[in-house]
């Protein structure tokens, strides 16, 4: 990556970890012995150069939220170290999951990064936000604000001409928690624009419900966009879907109600390798603090056939699970843990099959779904890297997937590989 005019850089010895037990089929490496409370992670060849960066969000030491965006890249002059750069402008509190895309049309990626989080609305008020970061040609970004101080928080984006008139919008859900009451959440339309910002600071409401990590697509081929999403505030529900009616409003159903609050719904073809289409969610429990809760678990739900005759908007999908053990920590007061947490995709071990890795969240470990014949085996990745992101991506450019994991509670940054 292009060493750009101000940054900050530090060379970062990779070495090997003692803390934790990693799984004996996995090298465990450092990437950063000391980052800033590293939260969500993002993997993308930002400089076009063929190698991919880490885009991590860190939340900083502060319970009000300190944080920033940093990018991690190879070293060009050291193959063994990384260098650490600050995103300029991207300090903000709890910057969440990026989204990397060419917004301006320029050939250069951009990010867009959603803001906020429950922790710092009592009693250090609102600090939702939505800003993007235009990358110039030198690599610098600038950064382009669209709303800060804002009661509801967003995690994820999703970038796509939602309304049809030719340009890329920004869909997100904003979601609250009351000092009293489960909170809700709301589908908000950050609406494209022709100006240098790209987009307008004013959302609309596009439907109630929906959680952290939209997915918008068109599975039902009819034109219009559907939106897919796990729920965690406000839902009775665990999984749900918006679908717009021929009347223009929008109805919710429910994937499934029956494993309580979730955190991440990701579609993902031929997972078992027969051209099936499939979603994979994980729910977000804490059977510590409450007995009657569902199980910590993965599930693995197959898409129904939304062209047939037969199909009824309103029936559960089909589902299994396919993670054993997951149990969350009790939670300290002022602190609700539960598990699992965030997960990515992607075949670890080279043997063919798409396995799933699963950050444990309020559970510590760091989970290995691994596929074998089309069923999948729950083994223990890392023993100590408790609420954190995870990706899954080529890194080193040989044809195989690493694995990239932030612990936010003992601040470290490491990289998984698979021993060939």
């Amino acid at each position: 990556m292009k060493r750009p005019i101000g940054a900050l850089l530090l060379n970062l010895a990779i070495a090997t970890s003692i803390h934790g037990q990693t799984h004996s089929n996995f090298e465990k490496i450092v990437i950063d012995e000391s980052p800033d409370k590293p939260a969500f992670i993002s993997l993308h060849d930002l400089d076009s150069d063929g190698s991919k960066e880490i885009i991590v969000s860190m939340f900083g030491n502060s319970p009000a939220g300190s944080g920033s965006i940093y990018i991690y890249s190879r070293d060009p002059e050291n193959s063994e170290a990384w260098v650490k750069r600050k995103l300029e402008g991207s300090d903000t509190r709890f910057p969440n999951s990026v989204t990397v895309a060419d917004v301006n049309s320029d050939g250069r990626l951009d990010i867009i990064a959603p803001g906020g989080f429950l922790a710092c609305t009592f009693p250090f008020g609102n600090c939702g936000s939505m800003q993007w970061f235009e990358q110039k040609q030198d690599g610098n970004f600038v950064k382009h604000g669209l709303l800060s101080g804002k009661k509801r928080f967003y995690h994820h984006v999703e970038y796509v001409d939602f309304n049809g008139d030719g340009l890329k919008d920004l869909v997100a859900v904003g979601e609250e928690k009351s000092a009293f009451g489960d909170g809700s959440s709301e589908v908000h339309l950050f609406p494209g624009v022709d100006s240098n910002d790209r987009f307008g600071s004013q959302y609309s409401v596009i439907a109630k419900g929906l959680g952290s990590y939209p997915s918008v697509r068109d599975l039902d081929q009819d034109g219009d966009w559907e939106i897919f999403s796990s729920e965690y505030f406000g839902s009775s529900g665990s999984f749900a879907w918006l679908d717009q009616g021929t009347d223009g409003q929008w109805n919710r159903y429910y994937i499934d109600n029956s494993v309580g609050k979730t955190i991440q719904l990701k579609f993902y073809d031929n997972l078992l390798g027969e051209g099936k289409k499939w979603a994979i969610g994980a729910n977000h429990t804490n059977t510590q603090d409450d007995r009657r809760a569902p199980e910590s678990a993965v599930y693995l739900y197959e898409l129904p056939d939304f062209s047939s005759d037969s199909f009824n908007p309103n029936q559960s999908w089909s589902k299994t699970k396919i993670s054993e053990g997951i149990v969350s920590r009790k939670s300290p007061f002022g602190g609700p843990q539960g598990a699992p947490g965030v997960f990515d995709i992607g075949d670890v071990d080279g043997d063919g099959d798409a396995d799933i890795i699963v950050s444990g969240d309020g559970d510590p470990r760091l989970f290995w779904l691994k596929q074998t014949n089309g069923r999948f085996s729950t083994e223990v990745l890392d023993t100590e890297i408790p609420q954190g992101g995870v990706a899954v991506g080529d890194l080193d450019r040989d044809g195989s997937p690493e694995i990239v994991a932030s612990s936010y509670e003992n601040n470290k940054l490491y990289l998984y590989r698979f021993k060939k």
